[in-house]
């Protein structure tokens, strides 16, 4: 289990909360193929169509916690990960909404998970940020500011500004 978190967590944007929701919301991953994982996450595209009528495509079904679970790390991923920012820089140039170049980030962060865990290897980003440094010299302190977004204490999602300024002061970041 730990070897399979450490796998997970190697990929940027996905931190140790988001790696055990994963594991937890499911535990097949590693074992199936790229279609079924996102079709059992519910990130498959679904078309809607009825005789000549053809309809937007869309996602249904799948594991809702785990979908919740996997957006925020998207959103951080898209931002830090420049091969995902690249994918989404590309369906939204391709006139894609962002919202659905964000589902299609989703999907690809799981089959990549999934793939890693098939083949029992850590993720590791080749390529070189703008100023010619490797993104893994600056991911341990990239990992220090990213939060993770699961429940406060009481239990409700709302509390949790209370836990975000903490670790803002705490890292020495002006709270806003």
């Amino acid at each position: 289990m730990s070897e399979r978190l450490d796998i997970l967590s190697s990929i940027l944007g996905i931190g140790s909360t988001t790696a055990l929701m994963i594991l937890v919301g499911m535990p097949e991953i590693g074992t199936l193929d790229s279609k079924q994982v996102a079709s059992l996450a519910g990130l498959a595209p679904m078309s809607q169509s009825s005789g000549k009528w053809q309809g937007k495509a869309r996602i249904q079904g799948g594991r809702p916690n785990l979908r919740h679970a996997i957006f925020m790390p998207a959103l951080v991923a898209i931002r830090h990960n420049a091969d995902l920012k690249a994918k989404y820089e590309q369906l939204v140039a391709a006139g894609k909404e962002k919202k659905v170049a964000i589902t299609a980030v989703m999907r690809k962060m799981l089959v990549l998970a999934n793939a890693l865990l098939r083949d029992h290897r850590k993720w590791v980003e080749k390529r070189l940020d703008q100023d010619g440094y490797s993104s893994r010299s600056r991911r341990t302190s990239l990992r220090s500011r990213v939060f993770s977004f699961s429940t406060s204490s009481c239990g409700h999602r709302h509390c949790l500004s209370d836990q975000w300024r903490s670790n803002l002061s705490r890292l020495g970041l002006a709270a806003s």
